[in-house]
């Protein structure tokens, strides 16, 4: 698969799981409940050269930017969560809408495949069902595994899955008691979700009503500007541009910021 994507899989480091380059010397882990930090920088670097320019007074293109260099190769993020694939659903509403396109971000979200990894057993933290999703989710998927154990059920929800799949080596159709086992799993685990998190009165609520809510003065009572939250959020889509200068060459850079 390696020749046709740069694929990405959960990899164990210490005592936790982070999304890695699937190559020699990592070895993936599908037995992890979630990563410290979501794969969202696979499609949204945390620092990007967006242009560059010179700043030599001699040169006839003196400070004209001119967009850098940029390949978008095919790649697969397998063993994604149904809530970090959601997760990107939400970032996109920010980078391509009806009345902005970000460039980079669409074309690098294109080439991407995402392959998701159902929870058999969610975190006791997990609150999914309240926000739309589920341990089984597919919105935002490409394809949807559930793990039964011995073997890996694969369902195709895309185009993009198709080509996925259809590029790999080995396997079968899945007979009708695994496609039972795989459903069963699915249902038992939305039932194992504990936490809630009641959202159905926020819609009624006035926006600005909401930004300056006393709530937030408590929130931010314990913040030390550290920029943590920026990486931890799968959601979080806020940044910075910056010119950054060495020797004669200039170059324009969009980075991660925290509100």
């Amino acid at each position: 698969m390696r020749e046709a994507y740069r694929i990405f899989v959960p990899v164990k480091e210490g005592d936790f799981h982070e999304f890695k380059v699937m190559e020699e010397g990592k070895r993936p882990d599908f037995s992890y409940q979630n990563t410290r930090l979501s794969p969202k920088s696979v499609v949204y670097p945390q620092s990007e050269r967006l242009l560059e320019t010179t700043v030599d007074e001699s040169h006839s293109e003196e400070n004209i930017y001119r967009e850098s260099s940029k390949e978008f190769p095919p790649q697969a993020i397998v063993g994604i969560r149904p809530c970090d694939a959601h997760g990107f659903q939400i970032v996109k509403v920010n980078f391509d809408n009806p009345e902005f396109r970000d460039p980079w971000w669409v074309e690098r979200y294109e080439a991407t495949t995402l392959v998701g990894l159902g929870c058999n057993e969610p975190c006791p933290t997990c609150f999914c069902t309240s926000v739309g999703g589920g341990p089984f989710n597919e919105k935002g998927l490409d394809v949807l595994l559930h793990d039964l154990g011995g073997i890996f059920v694969a369902k195709a929800i895309t185009e993009k899955g198709d080509a996925f799949l259809e590029k790999l080596e080995g396997g079968r159709a899945s007979v009708g008691s695994e496609t039972e086992e795989a459903k069963k799993r699915a249902s038992s685990s939305s039932e194992k979700i504990m936490s809630r998190v009641p959202t159905d009165q926020l819609k009624n609520k006035v926006v600005t009503e909401l930004f300056d809510a006393p709530f937030w003065e408590e929130v931010a009572f314990a913040c030390i500007n550290c920029g943590t939250c920026t990486y931890l959020c799968p959601t979080c889509w806020c940044f910075d541009v910056q010119d950054e200068v060495a020797g004669r060459v200039s170059d324009r850079l969009r980075c991660w910021d925290s509100c």
